[in-house]
């Protein structure tokens, strides 16, 4: 039985530093170029009852440094039944920029990819920029990310990191977002398609043709971000990079409540069982490594035998992943939550423990979007 458990653990931890290593020479791989164009480029966002928000996005929008005349910001008021018309229309009224369409009732599953389809096919710019109505992007955001569309680029995928909350849960969703971040440049740096958030990314009004834009995915509650962007890499050659420039992060608030938590976890997991088989096959391989190796940690404390092998297994599973983490969040400039890391890595495996099979077969609510 003992040599079962150490022959386990063995194979765990190598898949588990197999797949560091994948992510480690993905972001040496990633090497991301800058053109100096500055084409016409469109804003959109999507707004459902955002009258606490809206203001404060619409003013860091007009404000960005992209040059006025080649800027133009859509915002599609998606049936919203509190006052966020009204800010709108008071915003278009003070910026010609502005276009506004609102959308009375939806006709498919996923409201957000039917508004999103009805601002693109507005769209005067080649580029296409996405952030949310309750984000504040950074003066430069939309300069940083279109100087990384050179001619071969057809996609750029920005960091979207989480804002702390008094929350005592929020330090350990912003190192889910740190870890998402940290493995879409991954494996962007392979060139596999695997996560983004609709928060921060751009495209070519072109590459969203090609790709046919959101059809088979249409009826999918979640998945306007990753799952297009997978279908951008399956479909088209066209490259898809990342930025990790602060500069060009967006943020968006961490949950303040259980309610809003468990709704937005479960909507996030709900999307994997739309990716393909291989990335599933990795994140599962991720995740049964890690709690094979900290259940045996945790087993070998408790009978009081097999300390020293089960402890050499977890610092080995532990310190290259602090490492990595620490690399990436110095670069955005979130060094100073890895003081959590440890509690995140309890936290990350009790949540996708308990809330996947709920998020995998069971009914998913986005807001007062709801699917199965």
């Amino acid at each position: 039985m003992t040599e079962i458990i150490i022959y386990l653990g063995l194979i765990s931890i190598s898949i588990y530093l197999m797949i560091l290593i994948y992510i480690f020479v993905g972001t040496l791989r990633h090497d991301i170029e800058y053109t100096k164009n500055k084409p016409y480029v469109s804003v959109i966002i999507t707004a459902h009852n955002e009258r606490r928000n809206i203001a404060s996005c619409l003013d860091a929008i007009c404000q960005q440094s992209y040059p006025s005349k080649k800027l133009e910001i859509i915002i599609v008021n998606d049936r919203s039944t509190d006052n966020t018309g009204d800010i709108i229309r008071l915003y278009q009224k003070q910026n010609t920029k502005i276009k506004v369409i609102t959308i009375e009732e939806t006709q498919q599953k996923s409201p957000k990819k039917f508004a999103l389809d009805k601002g693109i096919s507005t769209t005067q710019g080649e580029i296409i920029l996405t952030t949310d109505a309750d984000c504040i992007p950074p003066i430069h955001w939309v300069s940083k990310v279109v100087s990384c569309f050179t001619p071969e680029t057809g996609m750029v995928v920005g960091f979207a990191p989480l804002r702390r909350t008094s929350w005592w849960l929020s330090p350990l969703m912003c190192i889910d977002a740190l870890v998402a971040g940290l493995t879409a440049q991954a494996t962007l740096g392979w060139g596999h398609a695997v996560t983004c958030t609709g928060r921060n990314i751009a495209y070519r009004k072109r590459v969203f043709s090609e790709a046919g834009g959101f059809s088979g995915i249409e009826h999918i509650l979640t998945g306007d971000d990753d799952l297009f962007m997978q279908k951008v890499a399956r479909q088209t050659d066209w490259k898809i990079g990342f930025i990790v420039d602060p500069l060009s992060a967006v943020y968006s608030t961490a949950p303040v409540k259980w309610s809003h938590f468990l709704t937005q976890r479960k909507r996030h997991i709900s999307g994997s069982k739309y990716f393909p088989r291989i990335i599933q096959v990795g994140y599962v391989s991720y995740f049964v490594s890690k709690m094979y190796i900290v259940s045996l940690f945790i087993i070998c404390l408790l009978i009081g035998t097999g300390y020293y092998f089960s402890l050499t297994l977890l610092l080995f599973f532990l310190l290259p992943t602090m490492i990595m983490l620490s690399w990436f969040s110095y670069k955005t400039g979130q060094i100073h939550l890895l003081i959590y890391y440890p509690f995140w890595e309890i936290y990350y495996l009790v949540t996708n423990l308990f809330l996947a099979p709920f998020a995998l077969t069971g009914h998913i609510k986005w807001g007062e979007r709801h699917a199965t």
